[in-house]
């Protein structure tokens, strides 16, 4: 199996996640064109990493660099990550987050974040064996602006 990050070259990989893995968790997602992604992908700040088994496209992970204005450091705000139904628990969420780990690593990232639900206890358990450290604030919480 192949992890990598999408450019744009690699568009139709990224647009098969979304149109395959995307419609099988949410019927509703608004299918996304291959122009639209290849502008996405072609914003350095935005990461789209994929993992590919013989050909078909069983993961992916989607994240955003950001920038800070009190130090040089960069954060990265994972957003999600999907996985195949038929696929899952074989570890490719895990190398795929792990994927974006090194990333941040090799770029001296100051900490990657995400927000989920404490009820959501298959992503729980995949944060915590990826490292990830939960928040010990129980009053935490975000707010959302839709427009």
């Amino acid at each position: 199996m192949r992890v990598f990050r999408c450019l744009a070259k690699d568009a139709a990989y990224a647009v098969e996640a979304v149109h395959v893995i995307k419609q099988e968790e949410e019927k509703n997602t608004k299918l996304v064109s291959r122009p639209q992604m290849e502008s996405f992908l072609s914003n350095p700040f935005n990461h789209f990493y994929v993992a590919v088994r013989e050909d078909r496209v069983v993961g992916f992970l989607v994240a955003y660099e950001l920038d800070r204005i009190d130090r040089e450091q960069k954060m990265m705000f994972f957003y999600e990550v999907g996985v195949l139904s038929a696929f899952r628990r074989r570890g490719i969420g895990q190398k795929l987050i792990g994927r974006l780990k090194e990333y941040c690593m090799e770029n001296h990232f100051m900490k990657m974040f995400l927000s989920t639900n404490r009820s959501n206890a298959p992503a729980m358990g995949l944060y915590r064996k990826t490292g990830g450290i939960e928040s010990a604030e129980e009053d935490e919480l975000f707010f959302t602006w839709r427009f």
